[in-house]
C-alpha cells in the first residue's frame, strides 16, 4: 500500500501515476493540472484521490463531475483543421484565376498574331 502526496508540485503526466498498482491514495491538490484525468488505477476510485485546486481537468470517472474532454478536443481539432482547408481553397482559387488569365492572354496574343499575318499576307 502506497500513499503519495504531490500537492503544489510540478508533475506533468498523470497517466503514468494511474499505472502504479500499489498506489492506494493520491493527493494532487493545487497543482493547476490541465487536460484529461485518467480513469484507471487510483484514478478509478473517488476516495483514493484528491484533485482540489485543479480547475482545468476534464474527463475521469463520473463521480468527479468534471467536464467531458472530447468536446474540448473536437473544438481544438476543428480549429486546427479549418486553417489548412481555407488556405488550400484560397490557394487553389488563386491558381485557377491565374491560369484563366494566362489562357485569356494567350488567346488574345494568338488572335493578334494571326490578324497581323493575315493583313501582311493580303
Amino acid at each position: 500500500m502506497l500513499l503519495l502526496s504531490v500537492s503544489f508540485s510540478k508533475i506533468t503526466c498523470l497517466t503514468s501515476l494511474g499505472n502504479l498498482t500499489a498506489l492506494y491514495y493520491l493527493n494532487l491538490s493545487f497543482n493547476t493540472f490541465a487536460g484529461e484525468l485518467p480513469d484507471l488505477g487510483v484514478f478509478a476510485n473517488i476516495t483514493g484521490i484528491s484533485i482540489q485546486g485543479n480547475d482545468k481537468l476534464c474527463g475521469g470517472i463520473p463521480d468527479f463531475h468534471l467536464p467531458e474532454c472530447c468536446l474540448q478536443l473536437q473544438e481544438r481539432k476543428h480549429k486546427f483543421l479549418v486553417i489548412p482547408i481555407i488556405t488550400s481553397l484560397v490557394t487553389i482559387g488563386v491558381i485557377f484565376l491565374l491560369l484563366c488569365k494566362l489562357l485569356i492572354w494567350h488567346r488574345k496574343r494568338k488572335k493578334k498574331i494571326q490578324s497581323t499575318h493575315y493583313i501582311q499576307g493580303h
